[in-house]
């Protein structure tokens, strides 16, 4: 936590994890927030039912 833009280069990985979920958010119409108090970080995603959409 804290340097959220920054490239973590740790175990191959580059921290560009969450803008790929975004990215594929996009597709489905979803959503992603993301919430950092009293140390803790919480990502919540929500991506619609599309069979929900099929019935109506």
């Amino acid at each position: 936590m804290g340097k959220s833009k920054e490239k973590n280069k740790r175990n191959g990985h580059q921290g560009l994890g969450l803008e790929n979920v975004k990215e594929a958010l996009k597709k489905y119409e979803g959503t992603c927030t993301i919430e950092q108090e009293d140390g803790e970080f919480r990502v919540i995603l929500l991506i619609p039912d599309a069979r929900e959409e099929e019935k109506a």
